[in-house]
């Protein structure tokens, strides 16, 4: 069942509409549904969306939860606490989507609504934007949707352009940065998932090296202090509405930086998705390209990006 048929269906049970949609999901899982997250906060009129790692929501669910919500959980192989959050959402009736990597998962087993997703165009970011695309125009009319259509159709070409364009830089990128171990990593609006995934995901669960995630509108009350020419940088500079909190980061770190890499995503040619709804590409994009990045420099430590300390190798 693809996003248009679940949305039509979990209408068809709401008669008062959809009032909530929460994304729910642990790392890389919560980073990656933050794109349906954005493009809901700012396209929709009258449903709320709220954006949760999982056990917090098991802990601390919303006293919204309820009848009128719809709660899409994203995990690869379920983890416990997404489960669990599942498992509340349908116990207190709302909806559930679980976004997961096969049928098989307890999570799809026991969603209301299970979604397989792969890569790029089908992966787990797109299809929380579909689900999003699907709520805003079944529900408020939404004037873009034909266009947001026509750019997930233009996604996979995109990608895969952007990384042969940017294979260059990224191997530069795992030639200067190889010996380094701490990393900032700036972006804003719906890119700054893509700084999240980069920090925690590739740099930190992969490398096994120091990484912090910062937004560019914060950047300047506070983190700014720590900047010096000798600390790596990186800058994803977005396409879209907040694309000037990154420019002015950039004049900043043209000033007072030296070691910076800047990965912009009009360069690779996002605004080609459309006028009203390339900014909620951004992290769609960015994720397979930090993930690039990343991937040549564990060529040049030696450290395979599958290579785990702790994860899967005990309970924890």
């Amino acid at each position: 069942m693809d996003a248009s048929r679940i949305v039509k269906e979990i209408l068809a049970k709401t008669p008062g509409g959809i009032q909530e949609i929460n994304y729910i999901g642990c790392g890389g899982s919560r980073a990656s549904v933050f794109a349906g997250h954005y493009l809901m906060k700012h396209e929709a009129k009258a449903i709320a969306s709220n954006w949760f790692n999982s056990n917090e929501f098991v802990h601390a669910a919303p006293r919204s939860l309820g009848p009128g919500s719809v709660c899409v959980v994203c995990s690869l192989k379920a983890t416990p606490e997404s489960l669990e959050a599942l498992r509340l959402a349908n116990a207190r009736g709302a909806a559930t989507v679980a976004l997961t990597g096969s049928l098989d998962t307890g999570l799809a087993k026991e969603a209301q609504y299970p979604l397989v997703y792969t890569t790029r165009a089908d992966g787990n970011q797109a299809h929380a934007l579909r689900i999003g695309f699907e709520l805003l125009h079944q529900q408020e009319a939404w004037r873009h949707y034909a266009e947001a259509q026509t750019a997930l159709e233009k996604v996979d070409p995109l990608i895969a352009g952007a990384l042969e364009r940017s294979l260059s830089a990224a191997r530069e990128f795992g030639l200067l940065y190889k010996d380094d171990q701490l990393f900032h990593i700036l972006a804003s609006g719906s890119a700054y998932s893509a700084a999240y995934i980069m920090a925690f995901c590739h740099l930190m669960e992969m490398q096994w090296k120091h990484a912090v995630p910062i937004h560019s509108g914060e950047y300047f009350h506070g983190p700014f202090e720590a900047t010096d020419k000798d600390l790596p940088t990186i800058l994803i500079k977005s396409t879209g509405r907040t694309r000037p909190l990154d420019e002015r980061v950039e004049r900043f770190l043209a000033q007072y930086a030296s070691r910076v890499t800047i990965i912009d995503t009009v360069e690779l040619g996002l605004p080609s998705l459309g006028e009203h709804v390339a900014e909620y590409f951004n992290s769609v994009l960015m994720l397979t390209v930090a993930h690039q990045y990343v991937d040549e420099l564990s060529k040049q430590t030696g450290h395979p990006m599958q290579h785990r300390r702790y994860m899967w190798q005990f309970d924890y």
